[in-house]
């Protein structure tokens, strides 16, 4: 019974991740989720495989419709798309059962057959093609004198991290410094730019990081506070780079959403916001919660959590001048600079501009209704979109905006930091021309 269920299902899925792979390892679509889960290591990349592998045991079809979002090179699905590869995976179902799965019913005819020949098919997965194994990560070494490319991407960097000098690209400039300078965008504090002293604290189930700064101009009287997820993380370089600030403090919990309801506001609010006192605190997070998106715009008002929003927040105002909070993240479908590295390495175009994700109207309206006399916003797609599209890569050095889906690199970093010191200026009642 074994045998005669799974084995043949398990070969014909090897038919049909080979047939897929191979499309898309042909085609110049910015997204290919057989290199872009597995960038490091390919014994992943093996692991990815036998996933895919269970997966599709009793879901033959469905790989290549999932696929299919990926082979868009604006990433839309459309009913003919899905109806040629639904009408493709059923033409490769097919032949899969009378090339392999007939055959394999006639060798498998014990149980120890069943073993062996499951083994092998699993072993298979061992022996990845070529054109499937990871993009070689080229590494930046500091201390390397004897390679002009690294010299010139490390002194790059230098001026990236500075957000007062322009960019442009050193004389000699190559290819390979762009594919260096993006692994290290990849590799460096989840797109920030500094080395911090990272203390971490145990809370309940998470942990909490915290950092200070000191800030860039020496006759700064003000200080800033930085709560939320691994967003607020990717803008301290941003904040603390403001000559308003004499230091900044950062707090934040990977994957975390405040207000969470919990704890952790309290926490907060007794350890730090009250003893801190900041100027200006910054609330930066992608929003998780599942009520920003589903509730009904007229009930808003009525929700449970909307009410906890507004409390905390009224709490948070006797402590602090200015509250900036960030709107609606713009997370795209495929990771920017990985794509970045996968182009730039087999040659193949690079688009500096991708369709604007749809935004969420219910969690506009959320944030605009919230009642906080101290509360800024600044937005990402004001930053980098521009009606149906948004830029990914600089216009001047043709370098990646965003570190992955979502969060910025230090290039990027320059796009929004306007944005936020604008909404800061605002928060503290400065005027600038």
């Amino acid at each position: 019974m074994l045998c005669s269920i799974v084995l043949p299902r398990l070969a014909s899925s090897f038919f049909v991740i080979a047939v897929v792979s191979g499309i898309i390892s042909m085609s110049t679509s910015q997204c290919d989720p057989f290199k872009t889960v597995t960038l490091y290591s390919n014994f992943h990349q093996h692991l990815v495989i036998l996933g895919d592998i269970s997966y599709i045991l009793y879901l033959i079809h469905w790989p290549l419709i999932t696929y299919a979002r990926f082979m868009s090179s604006e990433t839309i699905f459309t009913y003919f798309i899905g109806s040629m590869l639904f009408a493709t995976s059923i033409f490769l179902a097919r032949i899969g059962h009378d090339v392999i799965e007939k055959p394999l019913l006639r060798i498998c005819n014990s149980f120890r057959n069943f073993i062996v020949i499951l083994i092998l098919l699993y072993a298979l997965a061992f022996f990845v093609p070529p054109n499937l194994t990871p993009t070689t990560t080229i590494p930046v070494a500091k201390n390397d004198t004897k390679s002009g490319s690294n010299n010139l991407t490390l002194k790059f960097w230098d001026t990236i991290t500075k957000f007062d000098v322009p960019l442009s690209l050193p004389q000699k400039w190559t290819q390979k410094n762009d594919i260096e300078v993006t692994n290290k965008i990849r590799a460096e504090h989840m797109g920030g730019l500094y080395s911090f002293k990272r203390i971490t604290v145990k809370f309940r189930p998470y942990f909490l990081f915290y950092y200070e700064m000191n800030g860039t101009n020496p006759n700064a009287t003000k200080t800033a506070l930085i709560i939320g997820n691994s967003f607020s993380m990717n803008i301290i370089a941003t904040v603390s780079s403001n000559p308003l600030f004499s230091k900044t403090y950062a707090i934040w919990i990977s994957d975390l959403n405040f207000p969470s309801n919990d704890s952790f506001e309290e926490t907060l609010m007794e350890k730090y916001i009250k003893p801190l006192k900041p100027d200006v605190l910054f609330i930066v997070q992608k929003y998780f919660q599942k009520y920003l998106y589903n509730t009904p715009i007229d009930k808003i008002h009525e929700k449970k959590e909307f009410k906890y929003w507004n409390t905390v927040l009224q709490k948070i105002e006797n402590y602090t001048s200015a509250i900036i909070l960030n709107k609606e993240q713009t997370t795209f479908p495929y990771d920017i600079s990985q794509d970045f590295i996968r182009r730039k390495t087999k040659n193949l175009p690079i688009v500096s501009k991708i369709k604007n994700p749809k935004k969420s109207p219910v969690l506009e309206k959320w944030l605009l209704s919230l009642n906080c006399s101290k509360c800024q916003f600044f937005g990402y797609r004001e930053a980098f979109c521009d009606g149906d599209f948004c830029r990914v890569l600089d216009f001047v050095t043709d370098l990646p905006l965003f570190r992955d889906k979502d969060h910025l690199s230090p290039v990027g970093l320059r796009y929004i930091k306007p944005y936020i010191d604008k909404a800061v200026n605002k928060g503290l009642g400065i005027c600038i021309n």
